[in-house]
């Protein structure tokens, strides 16, 4: 798989307020095609670290805020991508 659609700034990410609504949809969209949440934030060049950190405070915060929509996100698209894999693997093993 390419991921020559990625556009990477060259600015380090220092805070979550710093990434545009195109940086979040380019982790979103490398997480649903399986990529770790390392991998992800060495790409976006942000601290894995900073990234759990970010999911961590979404996945307590209430009532839902920013942190909280983008860890549902993050959350949905690990599920996709494990959609995916699954179904890869099972057709693989039917043929």
């Amino acid at each position: 798989m390419t991921t020559e659609y990625i556009k990477l700034t060259n600015q380090e990410k220092r805070d979550f307020h710093d990434l545009t609504d195109e940086d979040r949809e380019v982790m979103l969209r490398l997480l649903r095609l399986g990529h770790t949440r390392g991998a992800v934030a060495k790409a976006m060049q942000i601290r894995p670290t900073k990234l759990t950190m970010w999911l961590k405070k979404g996945r307590s915060e209430r009532p839902e805020n920013c942190y909280r929509k983008f860890y549902n996100a993050v959350v949905q698209a690990e599920g996709d991508a494990q959609l995916e894999l699954e179904r890869v693997v099972i057709e693989a093993a039917s043929s």
